[in-house]
């Protein structure tokens, strides 16, 4: 490649290196072919979100290339946590309709991966699809297929969502005017599995997982369940001690388990069925043995300011499990049990 060559490819809007991310094993290879405004980047949009997008300006010239960077701009700002793909094209569409260039527009393909589940979300604005293989799956190679026009042609173009499980062991792959080629393999089952199997619960169950890392994340989530059980009839009594024992495993969790911490996350599973309410409670600390609690019935322990959070969560819920290596507590309350219908 001629240095003119490789000075247009230095200004293009493909990254230099790939992002780590935890359970994804991506390259990215390079030809000698003289990109202009094509582009591509991965994001981590939170500790269980990622998104793969992969765009192009048109008309394939030098003059569009300013645009490639406006376009990556408005990705940036309208990807957020658990934002939709086809409402993110929209939005991209609806801000590029008045500022690019007349006679250009933008294709783009946009995917975010749900580690947790490894649920993938996807929209296509006329760009090349991603694929995928997996050994898993009956077909050698699958094109994710999604309608969608061009973005900046019309303003209120839409673009529907299309979701697939991605089967275990899968390679993503996208090759674009054999220009370069992106790969990413999933090295990891979705880590719901993971934390399900520490929690000692079925797969099939209907879980509410969030993901809390300070006092302020506890306390939006802790008014989020309370209105929730306080809508479906509980007596204001079960309500004050779910918010006590809540309130208890969690704070523990941020305190006690990861030290406070917040580059390190807590795990809430949040289940409810005719029979129970359950919750567990997962932090990514050394755990603790229960057996090395002190008993705080002894009467040494009566004046102790603490060491009573156990034995309080215990009195007021029906079940009390203590998991892996004492990272994971499970609770659960009995829907029919008297003591948690009056008051």
């Amino acid at each position: 490649m001629d240095e003119a060559g490789k000075d247009l490819r230095n200004r293009t809007p493909i990254p230099d290196t790939l992002p780590t991310i935890g359970g994804l094993k991506m390259t990215l290879t390079r030809t000698d072919h003289p990109l202009t405004n094509q582009g591509m980047e991965i994001l981590p949009l939170s500790d269980d979100e990622t998104a793969f997008l992969f765009f192009q300006v048109h008309p394939d010239e030098p003059a569009g290339r300013p645009f490639s960077a406006m376009c990556k701009m408005a990705f940036r700002f309208c990807l957020k946590p658990e934002c939709k793909p086809g409402e993110v094209l929209s939005q991209v569409n609806r801000l590029l309709f008045d500022h690019i260039a007349p006679l250009h527009y933008l294709t783009a393909f946009l995917a975010i991966l749900d580690h947790r589940t490894h649920h993938l979300r996807f929209a296509n604005a006329g760009h090349s699809p991603l694929s995928f293989r997996s050994s898993r799956h009956p077909s050698p190679t699958v094109n994710l297929l999604a309608e969608g026009v061009p973005c900046a042609i019309f303003n209120a173009a839409t673009y529907p969502e299309n979701k697939i499980q991605m089967p275990e062991a899968t390679v993503l792959f996208m090759t674009l005017q054999k220009a370069y080629t992106f790969t990413c393999q999933l090295t990891e089952p979705p880590r719901q599995q993971a934390w399900l199997s520490l929690c000692g619960l079925p797969p099939d169950g209907h879980y509410d997982i969030k993901t809390l890392r300070d006092f302020d994340d506890m306390m939006a989530f802790l008014k989020d369940r309370v209105d929730y059980l306080d809508r479906m009839g509980c007596t204001i009594k079960f309500l004050k001690n779910f918010r006590l024992v809540i309130l208890e495993l969690v704070t523990n969790a941020i305190l006690h388990g990861n030290r406070g911490d917040t580059s390190k996350r807590v795990i809430t599973v949040f289940e409810t069925t005719a029979d129970h309410i359950l919750f567990g409670v997962i932090d990514e600390g050394e755990g603790y043995d229960e057996k090395q609690l002190p008993d705080p019935l002894c009467p040494t322990n009566l004046t102790r300011q603490q060491g009573r959070g156990v034995f309080l969560v215990k009195h007021y819920t029906d079940e009390f499990r203590l998991c892996g290596n004492g990272n994971c507590t499970v609770i659960k309350f009995d829907r029919h049990n008297p003591k948690h219908s009056r008051g």
